[in-house]
């Protein structure tokens, strides 16, 4: 057949039936046998394959728990991927499943301490108290847990300034809370009409101050006091002079 009469048929139709069975016989059939194929053997195989990769539960509490541990000995930065799945028992790619990157591992830890001490402390008293009780039962919870905490007290001392961003951000939440008890508590005239920010200063300083009685414990180990003992006693007479100060009438 010369070039014209193909071009003919091919404007009128009359090859188009050969083209498409050469294309069901050679490229279709093939191509939907091998996607059949795959869906009934190999894509079970891969889906298996990516279950057997995710890391249980247990595992990442496991992980958490001797990052915790080590964050607290030896800080975040000095604590490397390696440190972690040592200390957990585990290799570096199950870590790496689990959470990616060191970061991952600080800031869930971070959170789960954040919730804890947050639950604790707004536990701890009821609506219906005077606010200069429940500012004593906020700051003595609070207070208590945070320096009891071995990894925030390691890395809020050591470690502050790489972390403000961070730190800012989960104390903003709770300074928030406890600055709207305190306008509740101006304007019942249960303490001073004094401005709020600045009381919040005095609360954040001296929690600072209580994260470094740890240097005391060499001092302390000559005395048949523990550190908690000392913590307290220097909660309390915070506390006290807090409330003297701020308070409208003595508590």
């Amino acid at each position: 057949m010369c070039l014209s009469g193909l071009k003919l048929k091919a404007e009128t139709g009359e090859t188009r039936l050969p083209f498409l069975l050469i294309f069901k016989k050679t490229i279709q059939k093939p191509l939907t046998h091998a996607s059949k194929t795959y869906k009934r053997y190999a894509l079970p195989l891969v889906m298996k394959t990516k279950n057997n990769l995710q890391v249980s539960e247990k595992t990442k509490d496991i992980i958490l728990s001797a990052a915790k541990e080590l964050f607290a000995q030896k800080g975040y930065f000095k604590t490397t991927y390696a440190d972690i799945a040592r200390h957990a028992g585990v290799n570096q790619a199950t870590v790496y499943r689990a959470f990616k990157t060191k970061e991952n591992i600080f800031r869930q830890l971070l959170e789960e301490e954040y919730h804890f001490i947050t639950q604790q402390t707004y536990n701890a008293y009821s609506a219906d108290e005077p606010t200069p009780r429940k500012l004593k039962k906020i700051i003595t919870t609070n207070f208590t847990l945070t320096t009891r905490s071995k990894l925030l007290k390691y890395i809020l001392h050591e470690e502050y300034s790489q972390f403000r961003s961070i730190f800012n951000s989960k104390d903003k939440k709770a300074f928030d809370e406890i600055r709207i008890i305190i306008n509740e508590g101006i304007k019942k005239g249960e303490i001073k009409n004094e401005d709020p920010a600045f009381l919040l200063s005095v609360l954040n300083s001296f929690r600072f101050c209580l994260l470094s009685l740890y240097r005391s414990e060499n001092i302390l180990s000559e005395s048949k006091y523990s550190l908690d003992h000392l913590i307290e006693t220097i909660n309390n007479i915070f506390v006290e002079g807090f409330l003297r100060n701020f308070s409208s009438s003595p508590k």
